[in-house]
């Protein structure tokens, strides 16, 4: 868009193109002429007053610069080092845990494996005593006529088959006559019974075995109670709760 100043120069530039054009002297005026040069006159350019208002009046923006605190050096030099040395302890405690939880790794894995070596075929031990529980019901049996030497040869299988348990560490516990331990037996059925205190093993159905020094199976025994039915009770439960 073109400004009125610019339109009046190039009215005025025009006049003179044609005064010249005309050989028009000073005096001699072109109306057109005259016009232009009035609106350009007319044109007035703001005063300063009004530049200073209108500058006012616009929010001014802040070119300062912010004042920076002076930095310690040394201060700054300590502050790194307390961070650092922080940095340092949590990355030592993290190595010491990690250390720690390797070595209780290794000595579980240790003790695993050793205890592997020490118990190894006890699945297979646990499995044979039931061949030995049978051989031993068959050998206590009242041989019939004609049937004393098969009894015989029975009892010489099991005393057989016992030795080669020991000879593995595979041995048993008798434990009737003696106070019911239920770390060892389990108890089956409780029996009044004047010959024997309250709480003794009267019966063994099957012994207890043990593999080196660990219970490979507990025993099944019948354990005696007193005769009041009371008594009995509160034994029976006593001994379940054990």
């Amino acid at each position: 868009m073109v400004s009125t100043k610019e339109k009046s120069e190039d009215l005025g530039a025009a006049c003179e193109q044609v005064d010249a054009k005309e050989g028009r002297d000073a005096d001699g005026v072109d109306p057109k002429c005259v016009e232009s040069n009035a609106s350009e006159a007319s044109v007035e350019l703001p005063s300063e007053a009004e530049e200073e208002d209108r500058d006012v009046g616009q929010p001014q923006k802040d070119t300062t610069e912010p004042k920076r605190q002076p930095v310690d050096p040394e201060m700054e030099v300590k502050n790194k080092i307390s961070s650092m040395e922080e940095q340092l302890k949590e990355e030592r405690d993290r190595y010491l845990r990690a250390v720690a939880e390797l070595e209780n790794f290794r000595k579980r894995a240790t003790k695993e494996r050793s205890e592997l070596l020490k118990y190894a075929g006890e699945n297979l031990a646990r499995d044979l005593l039931e061949v030995v529980d049978n051989l031993e019901l068959a050998a206590a049996q009242k041989p019939e006529a004609g049937a004393e030497e098969v009894i015989k040869g029975v009892g010489i299988v099991l005393e057989q088959f016992v030795n080669i348990l020991k000879k593995h560490q595979i041995t048993f516990g008798s434990y009737q006559g003696r106070p019911f331990d239920p770390s060892v037996n389990d108890a089956l059925a409780l029996v009044p019974s004047s010959d024997y205190v309250a709480g003794t093993v009267i019966q063994e159905l099957k012994k207890a075995y043990f593999f080196k020094e660990k219970l490979l199976r507990p025993g099944q025994v019948v354990v005696s109670a007193a005769h009041e039915p009371a008594a009995v009770s509160s034994q029976a439960q006593a001994l379940e709760e054990g």
